[in-house]
């Protein structure tokens, strides 16, 4: 399963919790994420209602380097597969707000006609707080799923 030069991101929840050199890592990354999630309310527990249509999910694993290539952090997200996801059903319309390549370019170089300073930050629950019109029924985590129902 894994060869001497072992992968330093999973590319699946079981590879990341039985990793050979970082499990323990991944692990607390998992559930960094997961503590965030539960205490931004961002789901509860509920029976799929009939009809409905089941969203899947999975982990992505990312690490973090400062300017020298050194691990700083280790990042699990839980991601719902969209591609899961039914028109009409699970939504309406797609939308993201993303900024252009060109707006950071004018960004820059204002910054550097007016000599002013750039700050850089990592939000860590960016999308945690998102309002959804639909009702979305999405799989339990894996490695976090429970039995019982509200």
């Amino acid at each position: 399963m894994w060869s001497e030069s072992a992968q330093i991101e999973p590319q699946s929840y079981e590879e990341a919790v039985n990793h050979p050199i970082y499990a323990k890592e991944w692990i607390m990354a998992i559930k960094e994420e997961y503590e965030s999630l539960i205490k931004n309310g961002t789901w509860e527990l509920v029976k799929l209602l009939l009809g409905k249509n089941l969203v899947t999910c999975k982990w992505v694993f990312k690490t973090k380097h400062d300017a020298n290539g050194n691990i700083v952090r280790f990042k699990a997200r839980l991601i719902a597969r969209g591609f899961s996801q039914a028109y009409g059903i699970d939504y309406f319309e797609t939308y993201a707000p993303v900024a252009k390549l060109t707006t950071y370019h004018v960004i820059f170089a204002l910054t550097a006609l007016e000599q002013w300073e750039i700050h850089g930050m990592d939000v860590i629950t960016a999308y945690l707080l998102g309002l959804l019109d639909e009702e979305i029924y999405m799989v339990q985590p894996e490695g976090f799923v429970r039995t019982g129902m509200k």
